[in-house]
């Protein structure tokens, strides 16, 4: 089988990849040097302050008056040379168990996801790692639309979404929160992309998704960039767990 690389991936989805870059730099440096970013990938979008916070940026096209929300990735400490968010570690520690509820940080996205939605016509919600369970958790409530990169899975959260259950069992789940009422799917349940990287070892959960058990996912596996794992300092493993090989790599 010969997969995809990143030149494959729609436009539209490889400036998702690259937002998820904006967010990291207004998450590490601040509003400044994202937009600076944002410039340089020539997106065509405003960072709203008031609706982003530390886990998550709401950006708006000012042309159309949409609006997406980005949340990063888990803080590791290793490239951005500092110390870990140990927040962050204890919710990937919880995402495991599926207690995400016991982390502040389940109700924070849950604020946050909540007051954009509010306030704007939300497109889509876009997510990375850690994110990725963000963004599914409440793109499938609320209906709206997800793009994530090499999300965290595990096998408690793969329960399929079509039992007679009305507990939530999503991808990223947390069998926790009464989401999809009756648990039947329909037609009208948001639409969930899952990009990931091969052989990138926290979204290899991904891959126990079938089209039966998830008829709303899609799941696509694309080729690392060689240039993207040469230029990593985190080892192969996190070589191939870098946003950057969804869109076109650049050194900086």
């Amino acid at each position: 089988m010969v997969l995809p690389e990143y030149s494959d991936i729609p436009e539209e989805d490889q400036q998702a990849a690259q937002l998820v870059k904006v967010g990291e730099q207004y998450y590490k440096y601040g509003e400044e040097e994202a937009n600076k970013w944002m410039k340089d990938f020539n997106l065509p979008y405003i960072i709203d302050t008031e609706h982003s916070n530390d886990l998550g940026m709401t950006v708006v096209n000012p042309d159309t008056g949409k609006a997406k929300i980005v949340f990063r990735g888990s803080d590791p400490g290793i490239d951005w040379g500092k110390y870990p968010n140990m927040t962050d570690w204890h919710f990937d520690y919880l995402l495991l168990t599926q207690k995400e509820h016991l982390n502040p940080q389940y109700w924070r996205t849950k604020w946050l996801f909540e007051k954009a939605n509010k306030n704007y016509d939300l497109d889509s919600c876009i997510g990375y790692s850690k994110g990725s369970n963000h963004c599914y958790t409440w793109g499938e409530k609320y209906n709206v639309d997800t793009v994530t990169f090499n999300g965290a899975y595990n096998l408690g959260n793969l329960k399929a979404t079509t039992s007679g259950s009305n507990k939530m069992f999503g991808l990223f789940g947390l069998g926790y929160d009464y989401i999809f009422g009756s648990g039947k799917v329909n037609d009208d349940r948001a639409k969930h992309k899952i990009y990931r990287v091969k052989d990138d070892p926290v979204s290899k959960g991904a891959l126990a998704v079938t089209q039966k058990s998830h008829p709303n996912v899609e799941v696509i596996t694309i080729k690392p960039q060689k240039q993207v794992s040469e230029s990593s300092r985190t080892g192969v493993i996190g070589a191939n767990h870098k946003i950057e090989h969804f869109y076109e790599f650049q050194l900086r």
